[in-house]
C-alpha cells in the first residue's frame, strides 16, 4: 500500500505560522504566557504548540479561533484567509466568543469550549468539486469558487487540510447503513498516514480517477472494498493511493 507522505506548507501557510509567532512574542510577556502556558490553554503539548509557531503545522480554523482569544487578537491579523468564513457566519470581533484570560496558576475550562455557531465556524471545511483542484492538491489555498466559496461545518475535525466532496455513482449505496448515495457530502480528511480495517477512504488511482471505498486488511493483503456487491473489489498496487479519511457524511441541506 503507497501512503502519502506529509505534505510540506505552502509559502502562504508558512507566511500565516510566521505571523502568529511575531504575535506571541510580542504578547506573550504581557499576557503572562511561555509556550507550555499557553500550550496548556489550548489544550495540547508544548510541542504542538511549538509546530504552528515554527511552521512545521499548518494553522486551522479552530486552533485559529483559539490562539486569537488566547492572545486578544482577530484570527485575521495572523491569517487572513479566514476571513469570509468568519464574515459568513458573523463572527467579526472577539466578543462573539466566551472571554478567557489565563489568571494566577491555571485556567478554568479550556479555551477551546465554544458554544452555539463558534463551534460550528471552527469545523467549517470547504466544498469542491469531484476531481477537482482541492482534491487534486488540499493543501492548496486555492478553492473552487474561491471568491464565493460554500463551507459546511462539521463537529468532526478533517485538519488543517480538510474539504468536503459529493459522493460520484453508486458503488458505495446499498440498502442498508452505512451507505453513501450518490450526492452525499463527505468529509475529507487528507492529512491521514495510518490505516485502519473497516474505515472509509479516498483512493487515488495512477491515471487521476478516484474511488471511496472501505479498506479491509486480510491475511495480510490490503483490500478496496465497494459497499454495492455489483462493484468489484480492488486490490490495493502501487497503482492506488489512500489520500484521504472520511470522517463525516450527510445528505444535502440537512
Amino acid at each position: 500500500m503507497k501512503i502519502q507522505k506529509k505534505r510540506p506548507l505552502t509559502e502562504n501557510q508558512l507566511a500565516e505560522c510566521a505571523a502568529l509567532k511575531e504575535i506571541f512574542n510580542a504578547k506573550k510577556e504581557s499576557l503572562g504566557l511561555t509556550q507550555e502556558k499557553a500550550a496548556q490553554h489550548l489544550g495540547m503539548n508544548q510541542g504542538s504548540f511549538s509546530h504552528y509557531l515554527n511552521g512545521r503545522n499548518a494553522i486551522n480554523l479552530e486552533f485559529a479561533l483559539s490562539v486569537s482569544q488566547l492572545l486578544e487578537v482577530p484570527v485575521t491579523d495572523f491569517a487572513p484567509r479566514y476571513a469570509k468564513a468568519l464574515s459568513d457566519l458573523r463572527v467579526e470581533t472577539l466578543d462573539s466568543f466566551a472571554r478567557f484570560r489565563p489568571e494566577g496558576e491555571g485556567a478554568e475550562g479550556r479555551i477551546n469550549e465554544w458554544a452555539g455557531q463558534v463551534h460550528v465556524t471552527a469545523s467549517a471545511y470547504p466544498l469542491t468539486s469531484w476531481g477537482g483542484h482541492r482534491m487534486r492538491d488540499p493543501s492548496s489555498d486555492q478553492i473552487e469558487g474561491e471568491n464565493d466559496p460554500n463551507f459546511i461545518g462539521s463537529t468532526e475535525q478533517a485538519g488543517a487540510n480538510g474539504y468536503w466532496v459529493a459522493m460520484q455513482g453508486t458503488s458505495m449505496s446499498r440498502a442498508i447503513a452505512p451507505c453513501f448515495p450518490p450526492g452525499t457530502y463527505v468529509l475529507i480528511n487528507p492529512d491521514v498516514y495510518e490505516f485502519q480495517s473497516g474505515k472509509f477512504y479516498l483512493a487515488r488511482h495512477s491515471d487521476g480517477d478516484y474511488a471511496i471505498r472501505q479498506y479491509m486488511r486480510e491475511a495480510g493483503a490490503d483490500y478496496l472494498v465497494a459497499l454495492n456487491p455489483a462493484f468489484p473489489t480492488i486490490a490495493l498496487s502501487p497503482e492506488w493511493s489512500i489520500v484521504g479519511l472520511i470522517v463525516d457524511a450527510r445528505m444535502p441541506d440537512l
